[in-house]
């Protein structure tokens, strides 16, 4: 794991963890979740795990 991701690490951890609370509260799959914003499953899969993660774009 490379500086920068182990440094956020924490972070990442906690944000999938909270959006994999937040989808099972809303009892939806994380296809459902996948298909509301456009993304694939697996990567669904990736980001609560914190495997994977993608730049948030806030507006």
């Amino acid at each position: 794991m490379d500086k920068d991701k182990s440094r956020h690490f924490e972070t990442y951890k906690l944000l999938g963890e909270n959006i994999r609370a937040r989808r099972q509260n809303m009892k939806i799959s994380q296809e459902e979740l996948a298909f509301r914003v456009s993304s694939a499953r697996n990567y669904i899969g990736c980001i609560e795990r914190a495997e994977k993660f993608q730049v948030l774009l806030l507006s």
